[in-house]
């Protein structure tokens, strides 16, 4: 007797669904079949599947845990690094228009005494 443990919709690469079914294999043993779409090496029309014991289970669920937990942490790093860049490109900006600022308050400086030496008409 086996039980339809779940479904998971739009997996791997073809979007194929993947079946968790658990049934009862040698040995009396618990295992899990994951069955995921047709068109295995075995034939066409043959489901691609792995059978797992409940041993096989947790250890694949230890992996797993792993493998998420790293790619969580490389996807930190990259939004760490693209909020440090952004930063930096904001001080940048922030540094840009005060140089500006200055540089217009010097022009207004000059002004004066372009026009008290008859170099620049008054306004």
């Amino acid at each position: 007797m086996s039980i339809e443990r779940a479904s998971i919709p739009n997996t791997g690469r073809t979007g194929a669904e993947l079946g968790i079914t658990e049934f009862h294999g040698p040995h009396d043993a618990t295992m899990i079949q994951l069955t995921q779409g047709f068109g295995s090496e075995i034939g066409p029309d043959e489901p691609g599947f792995i059978h797992l014991s409940a041993n096989d289970a947790y250890r694949l669920m230890g992996a797993l845990a792993t493998w998420v937990k790293e790619l969580a942490e490389r996807k930190a790093e990259d939004y760490r690094a693209a909020i440090a860049e952004n930063k930096a490109l904001e001080k940048t900006i922030v540094k840009d228009a005060v140089e500006c600022e200055h540089y217009i308050a010097d022009l207004k400086v000059l002004d004066i005494p372009l026009r008290l030496l008859g170099l620049r008409k008054g306004k």
